[in-house]
C-alpha cells in the first residue's frame, strides 16, 4: 500500500478537537452538517479555510503571520484536475485570500507548481499567504480566511492528508512556527515538533468509487520541504530565536 508522507507547520482547528489542538493556532470547525468532520473537505471541490490565530507569542501580540501550501509535490498518478482529471491535480490550487481589514497588506508569495488545471492549464500558484502588519492581542483571537480548489483522487487514494506550516511573528521578536521539524531558519525553541495544522480532502466514493483491489483505499499525506518552509515562511534570520 502507497504511504507517502511530507511534513507541517501550523495548526487547523477542526469539529473534534485535541486537548493539543485547542490550545495553539487551528483551523475553524465548518458549521455544517454533512457526512465530513470539520477537517476534511470533500474532492474535486472548493475548500473555504479559516486559520485561526487563537493566541501569540508568549504573551506577544502577533503582527505577522504567514501560511505555506505544499502545492509543489508531483501527484501524478494520485490525483488530478480538469475535466475527465485531464491533468494531473496539486494537493490545492487556485489559492485565493479573503479580505481582511485587520491587516494593512495580505501578500502572496508564488512559485512554480506541477501543471494543473483551473480556467486553463497552469504552472504557477500561490505558494504562501501573507497577512502583514496587524495587531492581535495575545488574549484575542483572529480568523484568516483562504479559498483553495481540491483535486479529484485518483488510484486507490482514499484520503489526501494536506498539511499547510504556519507562523506567526509577534512582538518583541517573539515567533511561533507551526511545523513539526526545525529548520535552518526556525530553531528547535520556536518550533511545534511533530506538529503542524493540516486538512483532509477525501474521496466521494458515490461518484468515485474505489476499485475493488482497494479494499478501504490509502492514505497520502503531503508536507514541504525544509527549504520551501524556510524560503515562502521565513522573513527575517534575526527571528530564529
Amino acid at each position: 500500500m502507497l504511504d507517502r508522507k511530507l511534513n507541517t507547520l501550523f495548526l487547523l482547528t477542526i469539529c473534534v478537537f485535541s486537548s493539543n489542538a485547542v490550545a495553539h493556532a487551528n483551523v475553524k470547525p465548518k458549521d455544517v452538517t454533512d457526512n465530513y468532520s470539520g477537517r476534511q473537505y470533500k474532492e474535486n471541490s472548493s475548500a473555504y479555510i479559516d486559520l485561526v490565530l487563537s493566541h501569540g507569542c508568549d504573551g506577544e501580540a502577533t503582527v505577522h503571520a504567514a501560511v505555506l501550501i505544499p502545492n509543489s509535490n508531483d501527484l501524478s498518478g494520485l490525483t488530478s484536475s480538469g475535466t475527465g482529471g485531464s491533468h494531473a491535480g496539486n494537493a490545492l490550487m487556485g489559492v485565493k485570500a479573503r479580505t481582511n481589514g485587520n491587516w494593512k497588506k495580505i501578500r502572496y508569495k508564488k512559485g512554480q507548481v506541477p501543471t494543473f488545471y483551473n480556467h486553463g492549464e497552469k504552472q504557477e500558484d500561490a505558494r504562501a499567504i501573507h497577512w502583514k502588519h496587524g495587531y492581535v492581542p495575545d488574549n484575542m483571537f483572529e480568523t484568516l480566511t483562504f479559498r483553495a480548489n481540491t483535486p479529484r483522487l485518483e488510484g486507490c487514494v482514499a484520503k489526501l492528508i494536506v498539511n499547510l506550516p504556519t507562523v506567526q511573528y509577534c512582538t518583541k521578536r517573539k515567533v511561533k512556527a507551526w511545523i513539526k521539524e526545525l529548520t535552518s531558519t526556525f530553531s528547535e525553541q520556536v518550533i511545534s515538533a511533530g506538529y503542524s495544522p493540516y486538512i483532509e480532502v477525501v474521496r466521494d466514493l458515490e461518484n468515485n468509487p474505489l476499485a475493488e483491489e482497494c479494499s478501504n483505499g490509502e492514505a497520502v499525506e503531503v508536507y514541504p520541504s525544509s527549504d520551501e518552509i524556510d524560503r515562502y515562511l521565513g522573513v527575517r534570520k534575526a527571528w530564529k530565536k
